[in-house]
């Protein structure tokens, strides 16, 4: 399931917790620190933790699935595509959601919340 990171069918904030201290510890230069000590079930489970799909886990995916946690929290219904959605449309309103999902890698928001196309 996209966003479980420990695989209890469900995303919630211990996932959030886990790919953060993945994050750490890779930032940190700890790259043998993994979710699981079996190589094929951490290999797909990095494909479910890459949100937005630019290959590697890393704190834009901990925002969304942080976000995903929050609107569940909320009691408000969503998917990953709405998340993207609102998030691009949000801060790159002359974007659409399928360019954004072709080149995910290519958009940062600033701190001042402007869009960047690198």
């Amino acid at each position: 399931m996209t966003g479980d990171a420990d695989r209890n069918g469900r995303v919630d904030s211990t996932d959030v917790y886990m790919v953060m201290l993945y994050c750490a510890y890779h930032g940190a230069g700890y790259h043998d620190y993994t979710f699981t000590e079996y190589p094929e079930i951490e290999a797909a489970l990095l494909t479910k933790l890459d949100i937005n799909g630019d290959g590697s886990i890393d704190t834009i995916d901990v925002y969304f699935i942080l976000r995903y946690v929050a609107y569940q929290g909320a009691g408000i219904p969503t998917d990953w595509d709405e998340l993207y959605e609102k998030h691009i449309l949000q801060y790159c309103p002359e974007y659409s959601l399928d360019v954004f999902k072709m080149y995910p890698q290519s958009f940062y928001i600033t701190t001042q919340k402007k869009c960047i196309i690198k």
